[in-house]
């Protein structure tokens, strides 16, 4: 994840917390939320999920003959 992307949560929350929209605890939880927002968008689980398939892949299969 880039700074940019690890600042955005971090404001987001400080600035809701600020205007007194949320309480500290709920600040927290949104900026927890917005960051697995941001990784589930970015596709940083994509890459393990792939070769985690393509592992598997490379198994022999003992079904086929």
């Amino acid at each position: 994840m880039s700074v940019s992307n690890a600042v955005l949560p971090e404001a987001i929350g400080d600035l809701f917390l600020l205007l007194d929209f949320l309480t500290e605890a709920n600040s927290q939880r949104l900026k927890f939320l917005i960051n697995i927002l941001l990784i589930l968008m970015t596709g940083s689980w994509l890459g393990t999920f792939v070769s985690a398939i393509k592992s598997d892949t490379k198994a022999p299969n003992k079904y086929i003959y």
